[in-house]
């Protein structure tokens, strides 16, 4: 399993959020909206977004460890 995170270049949040997840242990892979109209229209505004690659959940920001931990729990089979 890993996490996608929605982001963009020079997005302060972005970089916090990747961060957390990293300090858990996560495997993320990071997606810039900008590269992708579609994607840019979907997250403009509610970037950083942790996306679970299998179910296709999304954490929205603002999450700290707690709830991280949670979704990932919420998502282990």
């Amino acid at each position: 399993m890993h996490l996608n995170l929605y982001t963009r270049s020079e997005c302060p949040l972005c970089d916090e959020a990747a961060k957390l997840a990293l300090c858990e242990g996560l495997k993320i892979v990071t997606i810039d909206i900008t590269q992708d109209l579609q994607l840019l229209s979907r997250f403009r505004d509610s970037i950083p977004v942790l996306e679970h690659s299998h179910s296709g959940d999304r954490l929205g920001w603002p999450f700290d460890s707690s709830a991280l931990k949670q979704f990932v729990l919420d998502h282990t089979p």
